[in-house]
């Protein structure tokens, strides 16, 4: 493929396939993404009202005067404050010699590379939790494998019970959970994994199955506080923004040599802004 034969929709398309098919953090299960539509460059800021909850009055018939009250809204700001780029070239000579559109796959694995790093990025704001929701410190013990998924299992029931007593939804709640403790919830019978759903069922990206109440989704990305533990983010939907554009995707030939080449930014940003609507736990692999 050769510059004078370049097609932006084609490229940008083998980008922003595996981006969105690779979000775990960043995916609708857990990320509000109704203001992509707003941005257009790095340092834009978008934003965002969120309501409050109107008062609940007494009422006494033919004496309560009802009286409207004014909503109250805040506002808050969203800012695209992170930039990252890509750019590749593709050999004239290997570009003959290959099978396929090397400039594609190329393409396709820039995609997944910058959906690891908003991903990462989107799960970093686990440290904005409030303390009062964040369970203790979990740690699986003992050499038993039918023990640890009793163990894994319960933990999520505590964070379940958690999320009950600070009044969050129940529809919609997921958990992130790394590979390990995936594992782990596979061997309790309490888990209904994703074969297990029938037919008619959406399943979101990473998600592999039920228990507790949540989700279950899996992802490489979850934070690690230290060497040998993950941290495991629970909540519904929304909690979190985060908007993302592809703002440029531009095809060149480099001066030195003969080769095919793109570049391309990528701009994004993300917030929590719903810090009463996620929870969570620190979970120690067992040894």
């Amino acid at each position: 493929m050769s510059v004078a034969t370049y097609i932006p929709e084609v490229w940008i398309a083998a980008l922003v396939a595996p981006l969105e098919t690779k979000l775990v953090y960043g995916q609708p299960l857990i990320c509000n993404r109704d203001y992509e539509g707003e941005i257009r460059e790095f340092g834009d800021t978008v934003t965002v009202n969120t309501v409050g909850d109107p008062t609940i009055k007494d009422y006494t018939p033919y004496v309560t005067e009802v009286l409207p009250e004014r909503i109250n809204t805040a506002a808050r700001k969203l800012k695209i404050d992170q930039a990252k780029y890509y750019s590749f070239e593709v050999d004239d000579i290997d570009k003959r010699q290959a099978r396929g559109d090397l400039m594609t796959k190329s393409m396709q694995r820039a995609g997944y590379g910058i959906a690891k790093v908003i991903d990462t990025y989107l799960a970093s704001f686990y440290t904005s939790i409030p303390s009062g929701q964040v369970l203790p410190d979990f740690a699986v013990v003992g050499t038993d494998e039918e023990a640890w998924g009793k163990q894994a299992y319960y933990n999520l029931v505590d964070l379940q019970v958690l999320m009950d007593e600070s009044d969050m939804p129940e529809e919609g709640r997921y958990a992130v959970v790394p590979p390990w403790y995936r594992g782990l919830l596979q061997r309790n019978p309490n888990f209904s994994r994703v074969s297990e759903y029938g037919s008619g069922q959406v399943l979101m990206n990473g998600e592999i199955g039920r228990t507790a109440g949540f989700s279950v989704v899996v992802s490489n990305n979850t934070p690690k506080p230290s060497g040998s533990t993950n941290f495991i983010q629970a909540g519904v939907a929304g909690a979190v923004s985060m908007a993302h554009q592809i703002t440029e995707s531009e095809p060149f030939r480099p001066e030195k040599g003969f080769a095919d080449a793109v570049k391309g930014l990528e701009v994004y940003g993300g917030k929590l802004m719903r810090p009463d609507l996620v929870a969570g736990v620190e979970v120690t692999r067992p040894s």
